[in-house]
């Protein structure tokens, strides 16, 4: 993948506008996304992983099995889309996204704010454009501080023998995580700060020219009904989303209210992850399957 850099073209007040507020379609803010946070899908072959334990670990995980399963039923029939996966990690260990453009030939959009998993998504060689940025929970660019969790060595020796340099999560400080688990989990992982460039969800679709994504993925840890909130549902349409909420431990009834005052039919859940796909749209009647 290339980083396509004129940032030299942008007039130095956009750059500092952008620590917020602005328009989420402000054409120079646009520009500026376009030419100076994203990279463009790679040409190259994809560079996988082969280690059987990196390998192993994604096959056992249940969540990614419900979702894989869930976009196969939907969407196997359809050649070619647009995908838009919000907490990329690095590109393939619990992927939501890569089956659709492996095997059906998708392209789309990967966010992943921490630099460290950045790095690897980018050497994945994915077919679609990726960002080191985050979805700003507000209707306008925004500079926020991203807390990025690893599990600290004894953690690691203790429950994952076999995987090395693992980096568990990403959060938005400020943004609290309401699931027991992952408070747990916290106690036991290293911390680490840095300040991140976050756009609205519709601004990097304004700035790619898309208006319609097949399918929406978020595991933005806490952020995701902010980002929904003050997306602008008239100008693009989302047809299917996976959305990771962080209270495991039982329905959200409030979210799914949410969800169907913007005209979405929730089709199935597994804890964490709800799936919606908008009323009236055809793959509905695949659900009913």
């Amino acid at each position: 993948m290339c980083l396509v850099n004129r940032s030299d073209l942008v007039p130095w007040d956009i750059r500092a506008r952008i620590l917020g507020p602005l328009p989420a379609d402000h054409p120079q803010m646009l520009n500026l996304l376009r030419t100076s946070y994203l990279h463009s899908p790679s040409l190259l072959p994809y560079n996988l992983s082969t280690d059987p334990a990196y390998i192993k670990t994604g096959s056992r995980d249940q969540a990614l099995n419900f979702i894989l399963k869930t976009v196969v039923k939907l969407f196997k029939e359809q050649r070619g889309g647009f995908f838009v996966e919000a907490g990329a990690f690095d590109g393939e260990k619990g992927s939501n996204t890569l089956w659709l453009e492996k095997h059906q030939n998708w392209t789309g959009l990967l966010v992943e704010p921490d630099p460290y998993n950045f790095q690897k998504l980018v050497h994945k060689q994915r077919k679609a454009w990726a960002s080191n940025t985050c979805l700003s929970p507000h209707p306008y660019p925004i500079q926020q501080v991203l807390v990025s969790i690893s599990l600290n060595d004894k953690f690691i020796l203790k429950v994952l023998q076999s995987v090395s340099t693992l980096r568990y999560s990403s959060y938005l400080h400020g943004y609290a995580l309401d699931a027991e688990v992952q408070r747990k989990t916290m106690k036991k992982s290293d911390k680490s700060y840095v300040s991140t460039q976050c756009f609205p969800l519709a601004s990097y679709l304004f700035a790619l020219n898309v208006t319609t994504v097949d399918f929406l993925s978020l595991d933005i840890q806490g952020v995701e009904k902010y980002v929904l909130k003050n997306f602008p549902w008239t100008k693009i349409t989302i047809r299917v989303m996976v959305i990771e909420l962080v209270i495991l431990d039982h329905f959200n009834w409030d979210f799914r209210s949410f969800m169907k005052e913007k005209n979405y039919t929730l089709v199935a859940v597994e804890y964490p992850d709800y799936v919606f796909v908008k009323n009236n749209d055809p793959i509905l009647e695949r659900t009913a399957k």
